[in-house]
């Protein structure tokens, strides 16, 4: 990497659902949200916000994206090609 150029940090909005149609174990919870934050950070991210929902039934309007996280932009490699003899 060129020392002057600044690394990028991904940022991530987390989002949480929990509705009474959902048994104990499936329900997210500030602290399910709180693993996840942890995750994301063991990962180089960082959490831009936490949205908890309360609803009664999830919207199945909302429960998928309209477009695939692929669209949004071009994946980057996860490591470099370079090798080493």
């Amino acid at each position: 990497m060129d020392p002057l150029e600044k690394p990028v940090i991904e940022k991530a909005v987390l989002a949480g659902l929990n509705a009474d149609v959902f048994d104990r174990a499936e329900n997210a919870t500030d602290e399910t949200l709180d693993e996840l934050e942890a995750l994301l950070e063991t990962a180089g991210g960082v959490c831009a916000a936490k949205v908890l929902q309360h609803r009664p039934a999830p919207d199945p309007h909302r429960a998928r994206p309209r477009r695939s996280a692929s669209s949004l932009r071009p994946p980057r490699p996860l490591c470099s090609s370079a090798t080493t003899t």
